[in-house]
């Protein structure tokens, strides 16, 4: 099928333009939050992708606000309210409780309707900060002015399903921060937000009403719909099939964070983390995109391939897997959508000490291709695997931008020379972490970072954590020809 027709089949049901749904693991997320946890059913989970812009140069407060609205209008799930469509009593809440618990099942219960609004008027809340005298522009900083509008719970028909704060340091620099709840979009759209959306709809043409913007080929409520439809009966008990064998084989093989350092954790989870940062230079850089085209591998297979010898090493394990995060944004035309794409997956590979180094990057590339083929959503793989294992998040992760990932170091220019920088807001995100390697190609230079939390080990060992990932990636691009086992001793100072 083309990708032509798959859009059409995405978008048209029966000759009829497709109705909007939930996706699966939206009302996963709804199930968890309204039914087992028993929460109020007027707030969304409080789940949120946050976003922080630094602004630098002549800014247009209207325009920013005309560029939101924009997008509002142009994301019909940012103006599509989730509502209860049936009461449930007693009795089938415990039915669904322990479905959920024993079972894994949180979707498939038609609990939950979307209405769509034709407009949701977008507002922006302005601070003046840089007038107090006191603004360090540190982390305290930002959250001390917009910690109610970030931790705040979204209520199910709050629309838009955007808040944006701005904050005014000086007269030509600002800090855009945006606040979603994850069921309406997850990391990747705020990439498709800020690298695309917010540079259009900010320029002065738009103003004028002439838009230049590829339509979008179908809402995330249409694709939402058809995904549902696509994974049901035969095909989905394959697919399932596919993931039980996969847990079987490997569910046994992820590594704990503990296990790649010395320091012993404490006794409970700290939400510190910290992050340390090796550039890989210039020449790795080049040797890497070079490599790249001859080997017909990408940046994602290429990292995970050094992350499994990092863990094989560690460890000594001749069999490591863990939880990968992907994009899913494989289908034609969702790299254009704000949605909740974002999956995650085991993927395992065995470590043949005596194969050569090519031989293995090629059995990585198979297990991810593999993956991809019969990728369903998390919540579905929780009727596969046990529920609390699916959703371990603590092991060793490990990221790669695999768009242009100039963030950060190389900003977009918006009219008027206005400049962007867009950065996560650490502080922000309150969550545990243990160990999560990210890896990112600023085009002529390579950058390797590791975030770790203070539960897993100190700064020292991390480094070396660090520095041990990075000779294995660059061995990995250098000595194909090489056994493993010569690698990793190579690897291993």
């Amino acid at each position: 099928m083309s990708s032509a027709e798959l859009i059409q089949e995405i978008r048209y049901s029966d000759g009829r333009e497709r109705v909007s749904q939930l996706c699966v693991a939206q009302e996963a997320a709804l199930v968890q939050h309204w039914v087992v946890n028993g929460a109020p059913s007027h707030l969304l989970p409080n789940s949120i992708v946050r976003l922080g812009l630094s602004l630098n140069g002549p800014l247009d407060v209207g325009r920013v606000k005309f560029a939101f609205t924009e997008m509002v209008r142009r994301h019909e799930i940012l103006r599509t309210a989730v509502g209860v469509t049936r009461e449930i009593d007693d009795q089938e809440r415990c039915r669904i409780r322990d479905a959920a618990r024993n079972e894994g099942r949180y979707f498939g219960y038609g609990l939950y309707g979307l209405k769509v609004a034709e407009r949701a008027p977008v507002s922006i809340v302005v601070r003046d900060v840089g007038v107090r005298g006191r603004w360090t522009g540190s982390d305290d900083d930002i959250v001390a002015e917009c910690s109610e509008e970030v931790s705040r719970p979204f209520v199910q028909d709050e629309l838009p399903f955007l808040r944006v704060i701005l904050l005014r340091i000086h007269r030509t620099q600002h800090l855009l921060i945006v606040v979603l709840p994850h069921h309406v979009a997850d990391f990747w759209s705020t990439r498709q937000i800020v690298r695309h959306e917010l540079e259009a709809f900010y320029d002065s043409s738009f103003c004028d009403g002439r838009e230049t913007l590829e339509p979008l080929p179908y809402q995330f409520g249409q694709f939402a719909a058809w995904r549902n439809e696509h994974f049901s009966g035969e095909r989905l008990a394959a697919l399932g099939e596919f993931w039980r064998r996969q847990w079987q084989r490997y569910g046994d093989a992820t590594v704990r964070p503990a296990a790649l350092v010395r320091a012993k954790p404490a006794s409970t989870p700290s939400l510190e983390s910290t992050v340390i940062t090796r550039a890989l230079g210039h020449q790795t850089a080049m040797t890497w995109k070079q490599f790249l085209v001859e080997r017909r591998v990408t940046k994602y297979v290429t990292g995970l391939a050094a992350m499994y010898l990092l863990l094989a090493a560690r460890t000594g394990a001749e069999r490591v897997s863990m939880w990968t995060t992907t994009a899913g944004r494989g289908v034609p035309g969702a790299e254009l959508l704000i949605g909740s794409f974002g999956n995650r997956r085991l993927i395992g590979v065995d470590v043949m000490r005596d194969a050569s180094v090519a031989s293995f990057l090629q059995s990585v590339q198979e297990a991810c291709v593999e993956a991809d083929v019969n990728d369903v959503p998390m919540a579905i793989r929780y009727t596969v695997v046990p529920a609390e294992v699916a959703m371990q998040t603590r092991g060793p992760q490990v990221v790669f931008d695999c768009y242009d990932a100039r963030q950060g170091q190389v900003a977009q220019t918006l009219a008027d020379g206005l400049s962007v920088d867009s950065a996560v807001l650490p502080q922000l995100v309150q969550r545990v972490v243990g160990v999560e390697f990210e890896v990112l190609d600023f085009g002529s230079n390579v950058e390797a970072r590791l975030r770790f939390g203070a539960h897993v080990c100190d700064a020292a060992e991390a480094t070396q954590l660090l520095n041990h990932y990075c000779r294995l990636l660059i061995g990995l691009l250098e000595l194909d020809a090489t056994s493993v086992q010569a690698l990793m001793d190579r690897a291993d100072g």
